[in-house]
């Protein structure tokens, strides 16, 4: 990807660096069953809390737009 857009010797040395990387990531993912499970809990504890402001925010939204369509509009007619 990156030596598509630079098209340079350092590109192309970073990108084959950024895909071993992510390559030992997964590797040590797959080795280590404790390292996936902790990860697998931040996950779920933070999906959840995101999922409270999504709501939050949708509420804080829907009450705007109704209090924007009820008041009278000021300006030229």
């Amino acid at each position: 990807m990156l030596r598509g857009i630079l098209k340079s010797d350092v590109a192309t040395h970073v990108n084959i660096a950024i895909m071993r990387t992510f390559v030992m990531i997964r590797k040590f993912a797959i080795q280590h069953d404790d390292f996936n499970q902790k990860l697998l809990e931040i996950e779920n504890k933070y999906d959840q809390q995101f999922h409270d402001i999504y709501e939050a925010l949708n509420f804080g939204i829907e009450k705007q737009n109704k209090i924007g369509s009820e008041r009278t509009k000021i300006g030229y007619k």
